[in-house]
Protein backbone atom coordinates (compact mmCIF):
# COMPACT_ATOMS: atom_id res chain seq x y z
CA UNK A 1 0.00 0.00 0.00
CA UNK A 2 1.31 3.55 -0.49
CA UNK A 3 0.84 6.33 1.44
CA UNK A 4 -2.49 8.27 0.47
CA UNK A 5 -4.51 4.59 -1.28
CA UNK A 6 -7.16 3.45 -0.03
CA UNK A 7 -9.00 -0.49 -0.13
CA UNK A 8 -11.53 0.81 -2.06
CA UNK A 9 -9.01 2.08 -4.77
CA UNK A 10 -7.16 -1.09 -4.44
CA UNK A 11 -10.27 -3.50 -5.03
CA UNK A 12 -11.38 -1.59 -7.79
CA UNK A 13 -7.93 -1.57 -9.59
CA UNK A 14 -8.08 -5.16 -9.53
CA UNK A 15 -11.79 -5.77 -9.95
CA UNK A 16 -12.42 -7.62 -6.92
CA UNK A 17 -14.08 -7.06 -3.92
CA UNK A 18 -12.83 -4.91 -0.88
CA UNK A 19 -14.02 -8.37 1.74
CA UNK A 20 -12.40 -10.78 -0.51
CA UNK A 21 -9.02 -8.73 0.22
CA UNK A 22 -9.52 -8.47 4.09
CA UNK A 23 -10.16 -12.55 3.86
CA UNK A 24 -7.22 -13.30 1.79
CA UNK A 25 -4.96 -11.05 3.96
CA UNK A 26 -6.67 -12.42 7.25
CA UNK A 27 -7.92 -8.79 8.47
CA UNK A 28 -11.49 -8.11 9.59
CA UNK A 29 -11.36 -4.02 8.99
CA UNK A 30 -9.79 -1.68 6.42
CA UNK A 31 -8.86 0.40 9.30
CA UNK A 32 -5.55 -2.19 9.85
CA UNK A 33 -4.30 -1.12 6.70
CA UNK A 34 -0.91 0.96 6.93
CA UNK A 35 1.21 2.21 4.19
CA UNK A 36 4.03 0.41 3.38
CA UNK A 37 2.01 -2.79 3.98
CA UNK A 38 2.07 -5.55 1.21
CA UNK A 39 -1.37 -6.77 0.30
CA UNK A 40 -2.07 -10.50 -1.14
CA UNK A 41 -4.96 -9.34 -4.24
CA UNK A 42 -6.91 -12.71 -4.88
CA UNK A 43 -7.63 -13.65 -8.48
CA UNK A 44 -10.71 -12.94 -10.06
CA UNK A 45 -11.20 -16.35 -10.46
CA UNK A 46 -11.07 -16.98 -6.44
CA UNK A 47 -13.66 -14.33 -5.44
CA UNK A 48 -16.90 -14.42 -6.07
CA UNK A 49 -19.27 -11.28 -6.46
CA UNK A 50 -21.00 -10.73 -2.96
CA UNK A 51 -24.35 -9.67 -4.72
CA UNK A 52 -24.50 -12.68 -6.74
CA UNK A 53 -24.09 -14.79 -3.47
CA UNK A 54 -26.44 -12.82 -1.64
CA UNK A 55 -29.17 -13.38 -4.50
CA UNK A 56 -28.14 -17.03 -4.78
CA UNK A 57 -29.38 -17.42 -0.47
CA UNK A 58 -28.36 -19.76 1.79
CA UNK A 59 -28.15 -23.18 -0.17
CA UNK A 60 -29.50 -25.02 3.46
CA UNK A 61 -25.70 -26.80 4.29
CA UNK A 62 -24.88 -28.55 7.29
CA UNK A 63 -21.48 -29.00 8.79
CA UNK A 64 -20.46 -32.12 7.57
CA UNK A 65 -19.48 -33.80 10.87
CA UNK A 66 -21.43 -34.29 14.43
CA UNK A 67 -18.90 -32.91 16.60
CA UNK A 68 -15.56 -30.63 15.20
CA UNK A 69 -13.57 -27.71 16.08
CA UNK A 70 -12.61 -25.60 13.55
CA UNK A 71 -8.93 -25.38 13.75
CA UNK A 72 -8.20 -23.64 10.60
CA UNK A 73 -10.86 -21.00 9.18
CA UNK A 74 -11.51 -19.55 5.67
CA UNK A 75 -8.61 -17.33 4.98
CA UNK A 76 -6.27 -18.75 6.84
CA UNK A 77 -3.21 -21.11 6.54
CA UNK A 78 -1.11 -22.65 3.52
CA UNK A 79 -2.12 -21.83 -0.44
CA UNK A 80 -4.32 -24.91 -0.62
CA UNK A 81 -6.38 -24.80 2.94
CA UNK A 82 -7.13 -20.92 2.79
CA UNK A 83 -9.97 -21.72 0.08
CA UNK A 84 -12.09 -23.71 2.78
CA UNK A 85 -12.08 -24.98 6.89
CA UNK A 86 -10.15 -27.61 8.31
CA UNK A 87 -12.42 -29.33 10.63
CA UNK A 88 -10.62 -31.43 13.96
CA UNK A 89 -12.72 -34.92 14.63
CA UNK A 90 -11.78 -37.61 15.61
CA UNK A 91 -10.02 -41.08 13.23
CA UNK A 92 -12.83 -43.17 11.81
CA UNK A 93 -16.06 -40.81 12.62
CA UNK A 94 -18.28 -40.42 10.39
CA UNK A 95 -18.91 -37.40 7.51
CA UNK A 96 -21.84 -36.72 6.01
CA UNK A 97 -23.05 -34.44 3.06
CA UNK A 98 -23.56 -31.08 3.60
CA UNK A 99 -26.55 -31.02 1.64
CA UNK A 100 -28.85 -33.07 -1.03
CA UNK A 101 -26.70 -32.98 -4.20
CA UNK A 102 -25.16 -35.63 -6.32
CA UNK A 103 -21.53 -37.19 -6.45
CA UNK A 104 -19.59 -35.53 -9.33
CA UNK A 105 -16.11 -36.54 -8.47
CA UNK A 106 -14.06 -39.26 -6.20
CA UNK A 107 -10.72 -39.72 -6.37
CA UNK A 108 -7.35 -38.73 -5.00
CA UNK A 109 -5.77 -34.96 -5.17
CA UNK A 110 -1.83 -34.37 -4.09
CA UNK A 111 -2.16 -32.66 -1.08
CA UNK A 112 -5.60 -33.27 -0.19
CA UNK A 113 -5.34 -37.35 -0.19
CA UNK A 114 -8.75 -39.17 -1.05
CA UNK A 115 -12.19 -36.55 -1.96
CA UNK A 116 -15.28 -36.31 -2.77
CA UNK A 117 -16.97 -33.45 -4.86
CA UNK A 118 -21.05 -33.02 -4.34
CA UNK A 119 -22.90 -30.83 -6.61
CA UNK A 120 -25.52 -29.62 -4.62
CA UNK A 121 -27.64 -27.41 -7.77
CA UNK A 122 -27.52 -23.59 -7.89
CA UNK A 123 -23.68 -23.27 -8.62
CA UNK A 124 -23.34 -24.93 -5.06
CA UNK A 125 -20.39 -27.68 -4.69
CA UNK A 126 -18.71 -29.21 -1.73
CA UNK A 127 -15.35 -31.34 -1.27
CA UNK A 128 -14.33 -33.07 1.52
CA UNK A 129 -10.89 -34.53 2.28
CA UNK A 130 -8.99 -36.46 4.82
CA UNK A 131 -10.80 -39.46 4.24
CA UNK A 132 -10.29 -43.12 5.88
CA UNK A 133 -12.81 -44.64 3.44
CA UNK A 134 -15.32 -43.01 1.20
CA UNK A 135 -18.92 -44.93 0.95
CA UNK A 136 -20.27 -43.12 -2.51
CA UNK A 137 -19.37 -43.43 -6.08
CA UNK A 138 -19.40 -40.86 -8.60
CA UNK A 139 -22.93 -40.56 -9.70
CA UNK A 140 -24.56 -41.44 -6.42
CA UNK A 141 -27.25 -39.02 -4.91
CA UNK A 142 -26.98 -37.96 -1.34
CA UNK A 143 -28.99 -36.68 1.03
CA UNK A 144 -27.85 -34.00 4.29
CA UNK A 145 -27.68 -37.43 6.35
CA UNK A 146 -26.17 -39.41 3.88
CA UNK A 147 -23.08 -41.03 5.45
CA UNK A 148 -20.63 -40.03 2.81
CA UNK A 149 -17.02 -41.74 4.06
CA UNK A 150 -14.97 -41.34 7.65
CA UNK A 151 -11.95 -39.52 9.20
CA UNK A 152 -8.63 -40.72 8.52
CA UNK A 153 -6.05 -38.75 10.92
CA UNK A 154 -8.02 -36.26 13.28
CA UNK A 155 -8.86 -33.66 10.85
CA UNK A 156 -10.63 -32.88 7.25
CA UNK A 157 -10.81 -29.98 4.97
CA UNK A 158 -14.14 -28.91 3.96
CA UNK A 159 -14.54 -26.77 0.80
CA UNK A 160 -17.82 -25.12 -0.15
CA UNK A 161 -17.61 -22.98 -4.04
CA UNK A 162 -20.63 -20.91 -5.54
CA UNK A 163 -20.00 -21.06 -9.01
CA UNK A 164 -16.81 -22.01 -9.02
CA UNK A 165 -15.03 -19.70 -6.59
CA UNK A 166 -14.45 -20.74 -2.77
CA UNK A 167 -16.68 -19.03 -0.43
CA UNK A 168 -16.36 -18.67 3.53
CA UNK A 169 -18.16 -22.43 4.42
CA UNK A 170 -19.01 -20.79 7.97
CA UNK A 171 -21.32 -18.71 6.73
CA UNK A 172 -23.80 -21.38 5.43
CA UNK A 173 -23.46 -23.95 7.97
Amino acid sequence: MKRGEYLSGIAHKYRVSQSAILRLNSLDSPHKIYAGQKLRIPSRKDVQDDGALRKAGNPGLSAPLKSYKVVNRFGRGNESQRKGIVMSARPGNPISSAGNGKVIKVGQFRGFGDFILIDHGGGWITMYSGLQSISVKTGQKVTNSSIIGRVQGQRIFFLVAFRGAPVDPGKYL
